[in-house]
């Protein structure tokens, strides 16, 4: 039987194992992995199915006890974050289609590894799965917004937004509405619901190992020896952008005064992002903008690295 915990807190070995495989298939038979590129977009929408499986709406009321923690939850992905990240593309290398991607990710707060290693580091899972709705609805909304201040609509246009309207229809709505509806029949049928709950917790962990792979074999292999020159420099930025976001979390924790797995879980929340959401939307840009991707795809070896760790730290600072 898999145990899916342990699997959770390793799970960037295998990612990055996806990684260089991607590489080296995409470098020595090019002309066998690329039509395989068709099938990125059946799996991304699976992927985003299965992590949408944690929205519950049935339990959401009876979890919004806590609303200090709730209302300091959105201050700091809504208003503190989008400002950190803010102040982060200022030191960011001078490349339009990096720079929104990096904007893209760290604006997006992650709906499902949050859930995880929230429960690895002794979080609260009731308040975590409270903020679920709030973290999926606010981003919808407030991304756009924030995205529009960076860069301006000028500079927004050149992307192509038409291609995100098709991505968020299909890539968004129609899974978040089958894994809604999913959910429902799961709570009517008890047969179906253990189903459900092994897609809700092995499904986004085995997808997006695939899913890696394609997209490196088919759209980032092209890019040799200029990925890792073109990305390294963000390494510490997306690693400075983390710090310094855990600790606007502990410091709202502590003025706050949110209880001690509270703390610990709006922690969790401040350090893991939405790749499986934004994926989609860097690999609908124009062609030439490869690049962002990739970015993608760094951030979350970069953060899965950093919620390994901070599952035996969390626990330890906070306590």
């Amino acid at each position: 039987m898999i145990n899916w915990r342990q699997l959770e807190h390793w799970q960037v070995l295998p990612l990055m194992l996806a990684v260089l495989a991607g590489l080296l298939a995409g470098r020595a038979i090019p002309e066998t992995v690329n039509p395989w590129s068709d099938a990125i977009w059946p799996l991304l929408a699976a992927l985003l199915f299965t992590g949408f499986l944690h929205l519950d709406l049935r339990g959401w009321r009876r979890n919004l006890v806590d609303r200090r923690f709730l209302g300091l939850l959105a201050l700091l992905n809504f208003l503190l974050l989008p400002g950190l990240t803010g102040l982060v593309l200022m030191l960011a290398p001078d490349s339009t289609p990096l720079r929104f991607a990096m904007a893209l990710v760290l604006l997006a707060p992650c709906t499902d590894w949050f859930l995880g290693f929230n429960l690895l580091g002794r979080g609260n899972p009731e308040r975590a799965t409270a903020a679920i709705p709030i973290l999926l609805g606010g981003q919808v909304l407030a991304i756009p917004l924030w995205l529009t201040l960076f860069f301006g609509p000028g500079e927004l246009q050149d992307f192509g937004l038409e291609r995100f309207a098709a991505v968020f229809i299909g890539l968004f709505l129609i899974p978040l509405a089958l894994a809604l509806a999913a959910r429902q029949i799961g709570h009517r049928l008890p047969v179906i619901e253990p189903v459900i709950n092994g897609l809700k917790r092995g499904g986004p962990i085995l997808l997006f190992m695939p899913v890696i792979f394609l997209v490196v074999a088919t759209e980032l292999a092209v890019l040799d020896g200029r990925l890792m020159r073109q990305l390294s420099p963000l390494i510490p930025l997306l690693l400075l952008w983390i710090g310094l976001g855990l600790t606007l979390a502990w410091l709202l924790g502590r003025l706050g005064r949110l209880a001690i797995a509270a703390r610990r879980t709006l922690l969790f929340n401040a350090a893991s992002r939405n790749s499986f959401v934004v994926l989609p939307f860097a690999l609908a840009l124009p062609a030439g903008a490869e690049i962002a991707a990739a970015v993608i795809i760094l951030q979350a070896m970069v953060e899965l690295g950093v919620l390994s760790v901070l599952t035996g730290v969390v626990p330890r600072i906070i306590r």
